[in-house]
């Protein structure tokens, strides 16, 4: 890790700051992806302790988050308790 740097969880102070780094990041569709974090944090999948920014001096640098997402034709094996996906 960069020296200085700092991986904490987000914050909701964060959320207008995290929307400029993706922005930036995102620059052929900076809107529709800044929408679309809002949307994942407003889901039911989204997992507040895996949405994280990489902090350094200048204040936030980075953003991800991890949400859960369904699988179209997934069925539950019954033997290994596994999701499978059909081709």
């Amino acid at each position: 890790m960069a020296e200085g740097v700092v991986i904490r969880p987000e914050r909701d102070a964060d959320h207008p700051v995290i929307a400029e780094v993706v922005r930036a990041a995102f620059v052929g569709h900076p809107d529709e992806v800044a929408s679309f974090v809002e949307r994942i944090r407003a889901s039911e999948q989204f997992i507040p302790e895996l949405a994280l920014v990489a902090e350094d001096s200048s204040g936030v640098i980075a953003h991800v988050m991890l949400s859960w997402v369904g699988v179209e034709g997934a069925y539950k094996d019954p033997q290994s308790h596994a999701d499978v996906g059909s081709a």
